[in-house]
This record gives C-alpha cells, structure tokens and sequence, in this order.
C-alpha cells in the first residue's frame, strides 16, 4: 500500500501503531495526527514510548502494526532515506573530520544537487541558524550550542516539511538550552514547517509547543495545547506530570452544573469538560498559583476557603513556594507571585471555583 495517496487534512498521521520490543509493548494503539506547520512535542517519562515513535516515524524503527502516512502517503514499508524526515539527535551526530558547511553539505551532496544550489541552500541554512561566520571550522573548534545549530542548520538544509528532534537540547546547560529554545521556536515559525519535538523537560514542552502529546507506558494520555494540558488535565497522570497539582478526591455532588466535593468539613466545587453524576468518583486538581494565601480568612462565599498551618516558605525569586497542612493532615502547595514578606503559622487558603478542575477516574 506505500506510496498511495489520499486526501487527508494531516500532514502526518499515524493510525493504530503498535510495537514491541521483546515481550515488551512499547507503543499501544497510537492514533493522532498533525497539521502542516505546528510545533508538536511528544512529552513523558524515561520509558514512555516518545523516541520509539519519533523514530517509528523517522523510519529507523518498523511498527508490528498500524500505519504510518505523511503527506498523503503511506509510508510505513519505506526505508527512512526515502522518507524526507531529517531528524536533530541529542548526540549531535556531526563528522568530525568535515568543517561547518561539509557537515550542513552532505545531505545535498549524496542527492548530486548541482553545486550552485548546493552552497546557496547551505548558506541559507547558516543564516538562518546564525552560524555563517564558523563554515569553515570543525565541529571541534565549536561549543555544544553550536555544534547543535550546525546540527539543525543540516536537517533544515534538506527543505521538507517535516524535522525530527530527539532531545536536543538535553546536552546543554540551562542559560543556553533556554536561549536555544527561544532560537528554535522562532525558525519553527519563520520556516512554518512541522516540527516534532521530544523531550521529558514539562517547561521545554510547555513553552515551546503548539500541540503536546503527553505520554505514559506506551500510551497516549492526552493531546491539546499547553494550556490545555496545563489547566484541563484529563486524568491524574497528566496533571501530576506536568507541573505541580494539589489534588482532592471523593464522591462527586452534581449541582447547578457545578462539580462539589467535600474535604475538611468544607465544599469545595469545580469546573469540569466531563459528565458526572452524583457519586461518581471525582479528583481535583488545583494549580499552586490558584490558590491565595493570606492570614484572614476569605469572605466570598463562592471559594471553598480552608484553615491550614504554614509548614515552609521557600523565596525563590520571582515567587514564594510554601507547603502548608490543613486540619485533616492534608499537604498543600502554593505559589504567590509578588509578596514581599514570608509568612508564617497559622493562616487560611481560598479557592476560587474556576480555578479547580475535576478529572473522572
């Protein structure tokens, strides 16, 4: 079936992927598409399954089900040099014994483009990749940012609409993997190409994306913008893994469309996009920076609002991170942004209704 073309509004598309290494099913029944254009990232733990469908996708790895389609076309029975899917390794994978643009070159080379097209194309990708001025030197004389936009600058080079990152940014240290990913996302947007991204870094994922898919044991747990997963978690895995959540659970109280549920002698309602029922198994997951922390106990009658003990204020900067008990025995953790002062012992913690989302497990 390779190399039928169909109509299809994805411009990769995988549909029922399954793989097994072993004994061991590494990928189970992965189906989901992207458009042309968007930043995507596979985002999870060590193990989850992301590399081995960055690499199902790249061709390095054959799925023992489903299908692979890009651009229309089936492509699962193709070997990977007849894919067009350059990938960006985490390793940076440059010859050593080339300079800068030999390195970028030698895609275009093993095609026999004309020589002229050649430099112009490599020279662009240097442009584009702020690496012009190092075209003669060996990776070597370079340092690991560099080495990876000469690394990126070669997979840009080959003009498909797809680029493939596995980890890349792993090797780097922090200033310069944030500036880098800054880099990144912008020639993701001037190229308006399709990039696919992984990574375990749940700040990469978020600030870097248009669409996360978020994994865990081989799985798809969700798929949705950084918002989405970020402030609309569908199960307990998501919101845990990414960032941090306090969470609540009990049986579930339906009123006026409302989620209620009941902790420490108080009603807490929420906000949810599935449908409950009274006594439905309900979980709150409930953002640090959702809740207020203050020494007066709250007046709005529509905040659940809880007595609790300060147990640690953290200053870190930008905000306060303090780990606080309720009456129950509860840990809760909460983020306040522009405070001037640490507080502690007693105090009160309120949340607002909008702020509480509600996961049906």
């Amino acid at each position: 079936m390779q190399g039928v073309a169909h109509v299809n509004k994805y411009l990769i598309e995988l549909k029922g992927i399954h793989k097994v290494f072993g004994t061991n099913a590494v990928l189970n029944d992965i189906n989901v598409g992207f458009e042309e254009g968007c930043f995507v990232t596979f985002l999870g733990p060590s193990g989850c399954g992301k590399t081995t469908l960055l690499r199902t996708i790249a061709g390095f790895y054959r799925p023992d089900g489903g299908e692979v389609w890009i651009d229309g076309k089936r492509v699962d029975m193709l070997p990977a040099h007849k894919r067009n899917t350059p990938m960006v390794f985490q390793e940076y994978a440059l010859f050593p014994h080339l300079n800068v643009f030999d390195n970028v070159a030698y895609g275009l080379r093993l095609q026999k483009l004309p020589r002229k097209e050649i430099e112009s194309r490599v020279r662009e990708a240097l442009d584009l990749t702020n690496m012009a001025q190092f075209k003669d030197r060996s990776p070597n004389q370079l340092s690991g940012g560099q080495q990876q936009r000469v690394a990126i600058a070669r997979a840009i080079v080959m003009q498909s609409k797809i680029l493939l990152l596995d980890e890349p940014l792993s090797n780097l240290d922090a200033k310069l993997r944030e500036s880098v990913r800054v880099e990144l996302r912008m020639l993701q947007r001037q190229l308006n190409r399709t990039f696919i991204y992984v990574t375990h870094d749940q700040s990469e994922a978020l600030a870097m994306s248009d669409v996360i898919v978020v994994f865990n044991k081989g799985r798809i747990e969700q798929v949705g913008s950084p918002m989405e997963v970020y402030f609309k978690p569908v199960t307990k895995f998501v919101a845990d893994f990414i960032g941090v959540s306090n969470f609540i659970e009990g049986k579930a109280r339906v009123k006026d469309g409302s989620v209620m549920l009941e902790h420490a002698g108080r009603s807490f309602s929420g906000l949810t996009t599935s449908d409950f029922k009274d006594g439905d198994h309900a979980i709150f997951s409930i953002r640090p920076e959702s809740i207020t922390l203050g020494k007066s106990e709250c007046t709005f009658d529509s905040q659940a609002c809880l007595p609790v003990r300060i147990l640690q204020g953290m200053f870190i900067g930008e905000k306060v991170r303090y780990v606080v008990k309720d009456q129950v025995g509860m840990d809760w953790v909460i983020d306040q942004h522009d405070t001037q002062e640490v507080l502690t012992g007693d105090a009160y913690i309120s949340i607002p209704p909008d702020k509480a989302h509600v996961i049906k497990e």
